[in-house]
C-alpha cells in the first residue's frame, strides 16, 4: 500500500500543479485586463488634472485684468484706513428684569 499511497500522492501533487498553474494564468488574465481599464483611467485623470490647471490660469488671469483695470487706490481711502480701527464698542449686557405679579 505504500507505493500505492506514494503514486496517489505523487498523483495529487501533479493535479494540484496544475491547478496553481490555471489559477495564475486566471489571474494574469485578470490583471491584464483590469491593466487595461486603469490605464484608461489614469489618461482621464490626469485630462481631468489638465482641464482643472487650465481652469486655474484663466481665472488667475482675470484677476490680474480686473486688478490692472481697477482704479488705483485714492488717498482718501487710505487716511480711512488708517483711521478706522476697527473696533467697536462691547454692548453693557442687559439686567435682567424683575417680571411684577
Amino acid at each position: 500500500m505504500s507505493e500505492n499511497q506514494q503514486s496517489m500522492s505523487a498523483e495529487e501533487a501533479k493535479v494540484e500543479i496544475e491547478k496553481i498553474r490555471k489559477d495564475n494564468e486566471n489571474l494574469k488574465s485578470f490583471y491584464n485586463t483590469q491593466m487595461d481599464m486603469m490605464k484608461t483611467q489614469l489618461e482621464f485623470e490626469n485630462m481631468r488634472a489638465d482641464i482643472k490647471e487650465a481652469q486655474l490660469r484663466s481665472l488667475i488671469a482675470e484677476v490680474k485684468m480686473a486688478n490692472i483695470m481697477a482704479p488705483p487706490p485714492s488717498p482718501e481711502d487710505d487716511k480711512i484706513d488708517k483711521s478706522s480701527n476697527n473696533t467697536r464698542p462691547l454692548k453693557r449686557p442687559e439686567a435682567p428684569q424683575k417680571q411684577s405679579q
